[in-house]
């Protein structure tokens, strides 16, 4: 447990010694963020209007309520993929000794507009079956429920680790890169499980030291305004931590996609990136 934490810190550390080169990568999370809260903001009535009308009228607001779900998760995959496509072009140039501009990470998207297109119809299928399926079990018990979604989500997430790179770098499509990214893990299995979510490890503990404003508004000063401050230090610290983070990781995925390609740890501790992503034992 203590070892993953150090790794994830050094891992943290390391991506962040190449993002301080480019800082103009945080531009990409940042418009990534705000593009989401305004497509959350504008759909947020009518998923309300959704879920009510499923709950007065299964038979015909159900399918309705999965409607307007599958609009709002595919097109915020879709603003999530865009902006991670950038990130992890950029990272790869920065990498390779190149020195990438905002441009590059634009260019990168916009020319691969219709394989993020295609991946974000899936990732919304697939989060919408995941979602039906929750709902099939929330009424027997909520705790499954949550166990459920949390499981088949990661489970998704690791075997589509490589989508992207897959998809931008070797000119695949959708479904070829879903494939190999599939193959690749199961091939090696190790820990990019362990490793992204090593570095996880990293950002979930500055999560938790992001909290302690809001803490101390509720536990230890109290009042309205005081927990207030808390609040909105907190949310504050969260945004920060999580635009960082998700930088953080696209430049990570160029990283090791490059280590598994060439074998090169460039920006990073070979030892760490070595561990990161092992054969499996037989």
């Amino acid at each position: 447990m203590f070892e993953n934490i150090s790794r994830s810190f050094t891992l943290i550390k390391q991506s962040w010694e190449i993002l301080k080169q480019d800082k103009e990568l945080l531009l990409f999370p940042i418009l990534s963020g705000v593009i989401t809260l305004i497509l959350f903001a504008s759909l947020i009535l009518p998923l309300v209007f959704a879920e009510l009308y499923a709950q007065a009228n299964t038979a015909l607001g159900t399918p309705l309520l999965y409607f307007m779900l599958f609009i709002f998760y595919m097109a915020s995959s879709f603003i999530v993929i865009y902006f991670n496509v950038a990130v992890i072009a950029c990272a790869k140039i920065r990498l390779e000794g190149g020195n990438p501009t905002i441009k590059d990470g634009f260019k990168a998207s916009n020319s691969h507009l219709g394989k993020i297109l295609g991946w974000s119809i899936l990732n919304a299928t697939v989060g919408l079956i995941i979602r039906a399926i929750v709902d099939s079990l929330e009424d027997k018990s909520p705790f499954i429920a949550s166990l459920v979604s949390g499981v088949l989500g990661a489970a998704w997430a690791v075997l589509t680790f490589f989508v992207i790179p897959k998809m931008i770098f070797e000119n695949k499509a959708v479904f070829s890169a879903i494939k190999e990214s599939g193959a690749l893990i199961k091939h090696t299995w190790g820990e990019q499980l362990g490793a992204g979510f090593t570095m996880g490890f990293g950002f979930m503990l500055l999560y938790i030291i992001a909290a302690i404003p809001l803490l101390i508004g509720i536990f230890l000063v109290g009042g309205a305004t005081a927990i207030l401050i808390g609040v909105s230090i907190s949310i504050l610290l969260w945004i920060v931590i999580a635009t960082i983070a998700s930088a953080l990781n696209g430049i990570f995925t160029a990283a090791l996609y490059n280590f598994i390609k060439t074998g090169k740890a460039q920006g990073y501790n070979h030892e760490e990136l070595a561990h990161a992503f092992v054969p499996k034992k037989q």
